[in-house]
């Protein structure tokens, strides 16, 4: 991994490869996904407390926003 990244930035890169895994999808697909839902700024603005958190619990965190805002982009 690039050593120019910072701590945040190399959590956010290891949120996404095992959110990929857990997911089942592309990297291609994440990064949209991540995107459309603004896991990035979450991840971003709530690093503090999520790098301490199990990995399991983030991921199904982030999946739990994806999912609701999946319902409010149908609504």
């Amino acid at each position: 991994m690039n050593d120019k990244l910072t701590p945040k930035e190399r959590f956010t890169v290891f949120i996404a490869e095992e959110y990929r895994n857990f997911s089942h999808l592309s990297g291609a697909e994440v990064s949209k996904l991540f995107k459309n839902a603004d896991i990035f700024d979450f991840i971003n603005n709530t690093y503090e407390a999520l790098h301490t958190e199990d990995l399991k619990f983030v991921l199904f965190q982030i999946d739990e926003i994806i999912q609701n805002f999946g319902k409010k982009s149908v609504s």
